[in-house]
């Protein structure tokens, strides 16, 4: 009797059933956050399931699951220097999926690339559906009423941005495995149409992003393809091209020197729909600065539950009482900042080494799709704090939780 119900739970039975999660898992990211919620622990007990009932109980690569485990292990040096404790236990909520995913792929089943690909797609027709029922955000067309739209999505257009970034290249990925013509065409025009959304969202850094990645999509290709000339070319010619404009021109020096020095740009001079965004981050930015360099804080960090306020306390001083910065209580809008300003020094670096470290074992498997998914989240880091919010959280830790144990499935062909 315990054989055969054994025998039952180590079918293919269960495999199906955590495949199934995943999949429904990527496409509940870009919507509701208690949806996406339920699926995640749904996912984790199949997950633990599978691997209580496994013949072989083997935590596969125990290497990755470690340093997801320390990226959260980590918060509490925040819990430790704050006096205000009530953000603190909200920052372990918001992050808790940096120790979830890693577990659901470290006892699940391994993944092969034809389901791998499956829950790409399921993620990109979710994405392309977001991106849909938000035209009327660029047009006023789609859905009316408030009450639809923030049930169903309330993501904000920087992430969406992110997410069609990453899509475009999931897409790309997939029209190059899939061997179907009709499938080639769909990937080929869910491509196309987030390209088209991304410039119709204007979301800046996304578009930089894409543009970036673009660039680095052609330059691994050429390598790959031998075309060594080329490749040091081209490279040599956008080197030269951004030493120019930042070292020679008038205009690229002028701004450089605005950036590094946190320095505000004239609304007349330069195109207000640049220069609004830029002042925005420059003014936050240079607030973070600002309190990293009392009391040691560029040390030991500022404390997660005390660094909203004293944000809010500095545009206050900056910008007024009244201004929306405060009212909105607007986080610095950089990861680097945020987590060095949380946390301090040490755990600021570990959270760029472990960018690093999963670039490195991607370039080592020759696996160019995760390659350009880190980088566009390294990228958003930049603009946004997105491991702040749960839309920037869940996207990160479930593809790089899904690639990390999971190589050499979606290994690049040439």
């Amino acid at each position: 009797m315990i054989s055969v119900q054994k025998k039952v739970f180590d079918s293919s039975s269960i495999e199906k059933l955590y495949f199934i999660c995943l999949v429904s898992l990527s496409a509940s990211i870009p919507f509701t956050i208690k949806l996406n919620g339920i699926l995640i622990f749904a996912t984790l007990g199949v997950s633990l399931f599978f691997f209580i009932t496994s013949e072989n109980r083997t935590i596969r690569f125990k290497n990755h699951l470690i340093v997801f485990i320390l990226l959260y292990a980590m918060l509490g040096i925040g819990f430790l220097n704050s006096e205000n404790i009530k953000p603190v236990f909200f920052d372990f909520e918001q992050k808790l999926p940096l120790l979830i995913m890693p577990f659901i792929f470290a006892f699940g089943p391994p993944i092969e690339k034809g389901k791998i690909v499956f829950v790409l797609t399921s993620f990109i027709i979710s994405t392309i559906v977001s991106c849909m029922l938000s035209f009327r955000n660029g047009f006023f067309m789609g859905i009316e009423g408030e009450e639809l739209y923030n049930n169903l999505l309330f993501i904000r257009h920087p992430y969406l941005g992110m997410y069609c970034t990453c899509c475009i290249f999931f897409s790309v990925e997939c029209f190059s495995i899939t061997s179907e013509k009709w499938k080639k065409i769909a990937y080929g025009l869910a491509c196309l149409f987030l390209i088209f959304y991304l410039f119709v969202l204007f979301a800046k850094m996304s578009i930089v992003s894409f543009l970036i990645l673009t660039f680095v999509y052609l330059m691994w290709k050429l390598i790959a393809h031998g075309k060594y000339l080329s490749f040091l070319i081209i490279l040599t010619s956008f080197f030269l091209i951004l030493v120019y404009f930042f070292s020679m021109n008038s205009r690229g020096v002028e701004i450089s020197k605005k950036i590094i020095s946190f320095s505000n740009f004239d609304w007349d001079h330069y195109e207000p729909l640049l220069v609004n965004n830029l002042n925005l981050r420059l003014v936050q930015w240079k607030c973070s600065i600002d309190i990293l360099s009392q009391n040691r804080n560029w040390l030991f960090g500022a404390g997660t539950g005390d660094t909203k306020n004293l944000l809010m306390e500095c545009y206050a001083n900056t910008l007024g009482k009244d201004s929306f910065f405060v009212s909105e209580g607007y986080n610095s809008h950089n990861s680097y900042f945020t987590t060095w300003l949380h946390l301090g020094i040490l755990p600021l670096l570990f959270f760029v080494f472990h960018f690093f470290r999963a670039l490195f074992f991607y370039i080592k498997n020759i696996e160019l799709t995760p390659v350009l998914f880190t980088l566009a989240v390294v990228l958003s880091c930049i603009t946004e704090s997105i491991f702040e919010v749960q839309k920037g959280v869940v996207l990160y830790c479930f593809f790089q939780s899904l690639f990390l144990f999971n190589p050499k499935e979606l290994k690049t062909s040439y």
